[in-house]
């Protein structure tokens, strides 16, 4: 999208407001390695569980044959 785009925007700062209310507000970290290792781990989480136990690839592929009308029950 087009730089400065308010849908960019919206979408950064719900997840950073989800990062901070979910993880980084209910722990205390000793060092900027341990927390970027949190987060990191807090993102990966994340994505699986938007991928519904699905690879990166298969989800693709399951999105795309969505988009083009080929879904299969």
């Amino acid at each position: 999208s087009a730089v400065g785009s308010w849908a960019d925007n919206a979408a950064a700062e719900r997840f950073f407001g989800l990062l901070k209310r979910e993880r980084v507000n209910r722990r205390v970290y000793r060092s900027c390695a341990q927390a970027r290792s949190d987060i990191f781990d807090y993102n990966n989480e994340r994505i699986k569980l938007n991928l519904n136990g699905l690879s990166p690839g298969q989800y693709r592929t399951q999105a795309i044959s969505i988009t083009a009308g080929n879904v299969q029950y």
